[in-house]
């Protein structure tokens, strides 16, 4: 499976994504919007600036992204 797995589903008669993406621990990603809720991980772990957010412990980090149309969900699983 690519690093970056893109899948679109469709739930409630709108286009609801999910991006699941590995990380190293700091390493930036760039979210589609900068208003965002954690779902699942510590968030005293989670970092960002904007629509850029980082790691700085590894785990398993759920991440809902608000959307003016659609909202997006990433999974992160960030390593050493």
């Amino acid at each position: 499976m690519p690093k970056n797995h893109y899948v679109k589903t469709l739930v409630n008669a709108y286009i609801d994504s999910v991006v699941r993406v590995g990380l190293k621990v700091n390493e930036k990603y760039v979210l589609s919007g900068v208003k965002y809720t954690v779902i699942s991980g510590n968030t005293s772990y989670i970092r960002s600036e904007g629509a850029t957010v980082w790691f700085t412990q590894p785990g398993t980090y759920v991440i809902q992204v608000d959307g003016w149309i659609w909202d997006d969900e990433y999974v992160f699983t960030v390593v050493k």
